[in-house]
């Protein structure tokens, strides 16, 4: 099942919804391979930020912050996982300033990582960084 949702870059894309993901065995061999994660491929889909990778093949990305990898989807399934090696657009996305993970700060009230709040997160906040007037 799909649904319409913007990402971090105000983009409309559709994208995979979590109710089911099919996962492919190379998919589930490469996050075993290439990550230390705990948790499993599927919950990892489902705490990911959507993110835009252009150069990646793929009808949606998602990165999983805390291991830098990003979990490819297309052709109605999750088929790989890639370690991020910055194709992926990251000028809507911020740091958490307690854990540094990437987050999106449209979509995350707190870091969805390690669970702060900061003045980064958080829906309908803008932070103003002004210069000396001298």
């Amino acid at each position: 099942m799909t649904k319409k949702i913007s990402t971090a870059n105000g983009e409309a894309q559709a994208a995979q919804t979590d109710a089911y993901v099919r996962i492919s065995t190379h998919a589930q061999e490469r996050w075993t391979e290439r990550t230390s994660a705990q948790e499993s491929l599927r919950a990892a889909w489902e705490r990911s930020i959507r993110v835009r990778a252009p150069s990646a093949s793929a009808t949606e990305v998602r990165l999983y912050a805390p291991c830098e990898a990003l979990l490819i989807y297309r052709q109605g399934a999750l088929r790989t996982v890639l370690n991020n090696d910055g194709r992926i657009d990251c000028t809507a996305l911020g740091a958490c300033t307690a854990c540094e993970n990437l987050i999106d700060p449209v979509q995350d009230a707190t870091c969805r990582w390690c669970g702060a709040e900061t003045e980064t997160h958080g829906r309908g906040r803008a932070s103003v960084v002004r210069g000396d007037k001298a």
